[in-house]
């Protein structure tokens, strides 16, 4: 029988950059939350990384990270094992909005620094999910997504408030009728994807 949704941790996850390709630009903020299917918080993390570089204007003005607020913080060498573990302290379902762009960054950084431990768990990218379950919708991203659910979060566009927001919008993407109740629906709508793969 399928796994229940009910059944299922689920940790929703969000990285802020200095740009838009992994190649050439650096992560300077993760985020993530942990919950269960009722909405429940089990466990959250945030922290700032020194990118080594200067963040540029355009992407301060989107996440609102400064030099000054990086100046002093651990370089991702030191970040990365955390996070990862945090990710891998127990069996979930992992939640990325436009997951191409968070997988793509967090995959250079592992290549980069040579983690051995990887989370295996399954990633959904929330964006194909929703096109899936609100094809009427002109535009899904996370901000009109939020608006669509009259989701009520902190302005800022940071990492833990976006992966706060995704959690409020998976849910109501479940719980939109006909309602998805096992993996099954969820993997069919949207293909599960790997972490660093």
């Amino acid at each position: 029988m399928p796994a229940s949704l009910w059944d299922v941790e689920y940790l929703a996850f969000d990285v802020e950059t200095t740009g838009l390709s992994p190649a050439f630009c650096e992560i300077v903020e993760f985020g993530a939350v942990r919950f269960t299917a009722d909405g429940t918080e089990v466990g959250q993390f945030q922290q700032l990384v020194n990118p080594g570089c200067a963040i540029p204007f355009h992407a301060s003005r989107v996440h609102g990270i400064t030099d000054d607020m990086v100046r002093g913080q651990p370089r991702l060498k030191t970040v990365l094992p955390d996070f990862l573990e945090f990710l891998s302290a127990r069996p979930s379902l992992l939640l990325a909005h436009n997951a191409s762009f968070d997988l793509g960054f967090v995959g250079a950084a592992i290549r980069r620094i040579g983690c051995r431990k990887i989370p295996s768990d399954p990633v959904i990218d929330t964006l194909s999910f929703a096109r899936a379950r609100l094809p009427h919708l002109r535009r899904h991203r996370l901000p009109d997504l939020r608006t669509h659910f009259r989701i009520a979060t902190p302005a800022a566009h940071r990492a833990l408030e976006d992966s706060l927001v995704l959690k409020s919008v998976f849910l109501k993407l479940a719980q939109f009728q006909p309602a998805v109740t096992s993996l099954d629906d969820v993997f069919r709508l949207s293909p599960p994807r790997k972490l660093g793969g």
